[in-house]
């Protein structure tokens, strides 16, 4: 089911600072066949994995509501030992008026256009440079936001391959990945470039420049400032596909399909650990903050908790597309996501910033952030025909705003 690329005769291919694409004059590293290629960064998530969806209305979980309208801005907070309530917390305002972000003051509307087509895949990422969101329809297009207005990073019309997210290396490249026949690419000089020869990888999280961890199909792999290798054993079934990944220099937390975590003490690759006590359903998100301060979501819209010796559980959806399709978090706030809601945790409870509803043309797909006041959201809205069919939000802590 998953191939190594032989496009370009290598098994493994590991990106030179110059280098332009396959088939270029531009040098590569070839490896050995046990250095097998894959690569790391964010958690890929598929869309088609069901789920029931966030607290309804557009009301916080019990604690005070607030009007709702178009756009946002969110904090995440999360971690710590008190116990969590799923009644607490009051919901974002979301404010459609004009946007404070930096000096960004109008709202992503692509000059472009896009297509008439709803896009197929959002994905965002961000670091202080700005915000990047990807969109992918029968073409990609890479927008970038650095507070002073969008513009377009960079555009491929000929792009193939299903699960592509996009990530970066902080200060750095972009990444993306998913991409077909090559895994994992890197941005060099304006192109993506070939840094991993193989298909259909799922996650990839970057810790920095000189390291970076990821998966394709059952199997770990790292990034050493140099090359992707397969990093410890595959896990066992052979179908129990990694979904999910988060990691730090010192722990590398993996969500599987099967609803299994396993933790690598020290980041160790000999040194798996199954952490049990999760119900059996797939782990479609990830995030840490230590390696005894771990959270998990998965397709039934649960999310739970690990404090180091067992999971509780936080919160449990109670809509129908409440399946937990991507987390982030800082300064231990945690931030989630379903098709129709954007949540936080933060102090011990649960606030739901905006809840859009299950048949709503909004459909949340991202979520990235720098700091518990620059959290971004990427949402497909098939009323808007304009503008791409696309919002970007951001959370400021307190409210939500287009941007």
């Amino acid at each position: 089911m998953y191939n190594f690329n032989t496009q370009c005769g290598l098994t493994l291919v590991a990106i030179n600072v110059g280098a332009l694409a396959c088939g270029s004059s531009t040098e590569f590293a070839s490896f050995t066949s046990s250095e097998s290629s894959v690569g790391g960064q964010v958690s890929l998530t598929s869309s088609t994995l069901g789920g029931t969806a966030g607290i309804g209305g557009t009301a916080g979980i019990g604690g005070t509501s607030t009007v709702v309208s178009a756009g946002g801005d969110t904090s995440l907070s999360v971690g710590g030992t008190a116990p969590f309530s799923a009644t607490g917390g009051t919901s974002a305002h979301v404010d459609a008026g004009a946007p404070v972000w930096r000096n960004s003051t109008v709202p992503f509307c692509p000059t472009d256009k896009l297509s008439a087509f709803l896009p197929t895949r959002l994905s965002l990422w961000s670091d202080s440079r700005g915000v990047f969101l990807m969109a992918r329809e029968t073409s990609e297009t890479i927008y970038f936001n650095d507070g002073n207005g969008w513009s377009v990073n960079y555009s491929d019309r000929k792009a193939i391959g299903n699960l592509i997210a996009l990530t970066g290396f902080t200060g750095g490249p972009l990444v993306r990945y998913g991409v077909t026949p090559c895994g994992i690419e890197v941005m060099a000089n304006g192109v993506f470039v070939c840094s991993a020869g193989m298909d259909e990888v799922s996650t990839v999280f970057t810790i920095n420049q000189q390291l970076a961890y990821g998966s394709y199909a059952n199997q770990p792999i790292a990034y050493d400032g140099a090359r992707w290798t397969e990093w410890g054993n595959a896990l066992s079934p052979s179908d129990d596909y990694i979904l999910s990944l988060w990691a730090s220099e010192n722990t590398v937390a993996l969500g599987t399909f099967y609803g299994r975590v396993y933790k690598y003490v020290n980041a160790d690759p000999t040194q798996a650990v199954l952490l049990p006590g999760l119900p059996e359903a797939r782990n479609l998100a990830l995030w840490g903050f230590a390696s005894d301060n771990l959270w998990v979501g998965n397709n039934d819209g649960q999310i739970y908790r690990y404090d180091g010796s067992s999971w509780s559980p936080v919160w449990t959806a109670t809509d129908q597309c409440g399946a937990i399709r991507g987390m982030w978090g800082a300064s231990n706030s945690l931030y989630f996501i379903t098709d129709s809601l954007i949540g936080a945790i933060r102090n011990g409870q649960v606030e739901i910033l905006v809840n859009y509803g299950c048949n709503s043309p909004i459909q949340v797909q991202s979520l990235w952030g720098n700091s518990g006041s620059e959290v971004f959201f990427a949402l497909t809205d098939s009323s808007q025909p304009d503008c791409g069919r696309i919002k970007v939000l951001w959370y400021d802590g307190a409210n939500l705003s287009a941007i």
